[in-house]
């Protein structure tokens, strides 16, 4: 871990305690190693179904203030068709925590904010590529039709073929 903000989507543990919860029944705050994370995912799935998880977070966005805790990231999920069925990405067994995920053919540096303007690139880079996010008939996160690699192998998901990732 360090004291900047990874510029990148990041497996990462799930918190291996959870502090209290936000004032609202529909958050989840939760703490890994580096960060903490105010997820809405609580309509999903119980809050404690995140600890000890390994999980998938984009660290690179600005940090937002939902319900007055700051969260620094946002958990990596995939939803089926409707939305009534979310599931957490997973990154590979051995994928070590902080690797940075990498998609073949896309090479290059993630956007690494350090100005207003500079979250400003990284907010509309999201946004462009965010509705590009699936997982494939086999269950593995994709951006367009390249699948979230690492060195130990791909990112899945447990049963959401041909979902949407957020």
């Amino acid at each position: 871990c360090s004291s900047t903000r990874a510029p990148r989507p990041s497996p990462t543990p799930a918190p291996l305690a959870r502090p209290p919860r936000p004032p609202a029944s529909r958050l989840a705050y939760v703490r890994t190693p580096c960060t903490a994370v105010v997820s809405g995912l609580v309509d999903f799935m119980p809050a404690e179904a995140l600890i000890n998880r390994r999980v998938l977070l984009i660290c690179n966005l600005k940090p937002a203030k939902m319900r007055n805790v700051e969260s620094s990231a946002m958990v990596m999920a995939a939803s089926n068709d409707d939305h009534t069925k979310v599931e957490l990405l997973t990154p590979p067994e051995g994928c070590a925590i902080g690797e940075r995920v990498s998609f073949a053919g896309f090479e290059g540096e993630p956007l690494a904010p350090s100005s207003k303007s500079g979250w400003e690139a990284v907010r509309k880079a999201w946004e462009a590529v965010q509705p590009e996010l699936t997982t494939s008939k086999d269950r593995v996160a994709c951006f367009q039709t390249t699948p979230f690699g690492t060195a130990h192998g791909v990112c899945t998901v447990a049963t959401i073929a041909l979902g949407k990732i957020k």
